[in-house]
């Protein structure tokens, strides 16, 4: 099935826009408007790759405080994994009062466009010590921790129980890699009820005395610039990670980008970045690490988008976009996944004229399996572009493929 194209030099810029549209056809939450992406194409080449190799290749890194928690709820800001313990059962006034003055002091650093990751390390180094050493002062009850969680204003994110169910419906493996505390992570997600098998976990972790009494950490400090070394140090003890090249990767900070480093010979990693405050003065450089960068969006739609459309089965990728050039350059462009059949779509010259010596472009919509539907996909085909309403998009006409002798 043919659809000619009646100019004899047809814009790319014309085939990308189709290409898009049908995109956001397949995955439409990528077309929300808190959805910035600075290579499109690039997504979509990535999400295609990860999507062939299919839910057995795939692994899922995660951040939680701010990632897989909202930033706010009901125009309150809600807590981190360390606020959650600022609870009388747990710490006392003065203590709450020197966690926030360190908060006020080094949280505008760590959010700082301005400052180097190398700058701001030692400042996240003293900022975490200083806030743990007052917490084993405290001398916090292991055996009051739920309660605190209880009685927190702690929320996840809008859609985690279909994000958390999917990846173990589909044996996903969800690493969260968190520089908060993670006896106070686990009892949130417990609460949640999806603390499933298929979730690890690697954060600050408290020790407790005979007693049931905090005295140290656990382990090398994690803070949000040293997920890379953390990464490198548990990755490889991990054997459900093994053979799973490919990555999506959740963050909320840019030192989370650190976080896949531990992944050996990785195929595609895919990153979506949070971006919950200071939008304009940060929008820039999360625009610049993240794939897919989502402002002040306080649900999981678009990584449970992307996840369905990874994990599926039924709509398999059958090539890849292209890159936009700046003349028209007939060859294979892409394979829409709008149709409930495989397809092929491609642009080509033609013989035009009676003598046939002008070469036009030709959209070419081919039907790869049963005969039987190959009128259907040129319906559909039609159905599709038409539906697209491009202001650029000239009308198509159907014509009859020439026979070649």
């Amino acid at each position: 099935m043919i659809y000619h194209i009646p100019w004899i030099y047809a814009p790319v810029r014309t085939v990308l826009a189709i290409w898009h549209q049908l995109t956001k056809s397949e995955i439409p939450e990528l077309a929300k408007c808190s959805v910035l992406m600075k290579e499109r194409s690039r997504v979509e080449e990535t999400i295609c790759a990860m999507q062939r190799a299919g839910a057995g290749s795939l692994q899922v890194i995660s951040d939680f405080d701010m990632t897989l928690t909202r930033f706010a709820h009901n125009g309150t800001r809600v807590p981190t994994t360390h606020n959650i313990l600022d609870n009388r059962l747990l710490i006392d006034e003065d203590c709450t009062k020197k966690m926030r003055e360190l908060l006020n002091t080094y949280y505008p650093i760590e959010i700082d466009a301005g400052r180097t990751a190398e700058e701001k390390l030692p400042l996240m180094v003293k900022w975490w010590t200083e806030v743990h050493e007052l917490l084993i002062q405290q001398r916090i009850r292991k055996d009051m921790l739920a309660k605190a969680v209880k009685e927190s204003s702690a929320v996840l994110r809008d859609g985690y129980k279909l994000f958390f169910d999917h990846l173990t419906e589909q044996q996903v493996p969800l690493m969260i890699f968190s520089a908060g505390v993670g006896d106070v992570l686990e009892e949130v997600i417990r609460q949640n009820h999806v603390f499933y098998p298929n979730v690890h976990i690697i954060s600050n972790y408290m020790d407790f005395d005979q007693t049931g009494a905090l005295r140290a950490f656990k382990g090398q400090l994690i803070h949000s610039f040293n997920k890379r070394e953390g990464a490198l140090s548990h990755a490889a003890g991990l054997r459900e990670l093994q053979g799973r090249p490919n990555v999506l990767l959740l963050g909320d900070s840019l030192g989370d980008l650190t976080m896949a480093d531990g992944v050996s010979e990785h195929q595609n990693i895919l990153t979506i970045g949070f971006l919950n405050d200071k939008v304009e003065e940060r929008k820039e450089a999360y625009i610049n690490s993240f794939d897919i960068v989502l402002v002040q969006d306080e649900t999981m739609d678009v990584a449970n988008a992307v996840l369905r459309y990874i994990t599926s089965l039924r709509h398999k990728c059958w090539g890849s976009s292209l890159r936009e050039r700046n003349s028209f350059l007939p060859s294979q462009l892409l394979v829409p996944r709008l149709f409930p059949f495989p397809v092929l779509v491609h642009l080509q010259l033609e013989f035009v004229g009676r003598d046939h010596s002008i070469f036009v472009p030709v959209l070419v919509v081919e039907h790869v399996g049963n005969d039987i539907l190959h009128d259907h996909a040129g319906l559909y085909a039609t159905f599709a572009l038409r539906h697209l309403q491009l202001d650029e998009l000239p009308k198509l006409e159907r014509v009859k493929r020439k026979k070649t002798t």
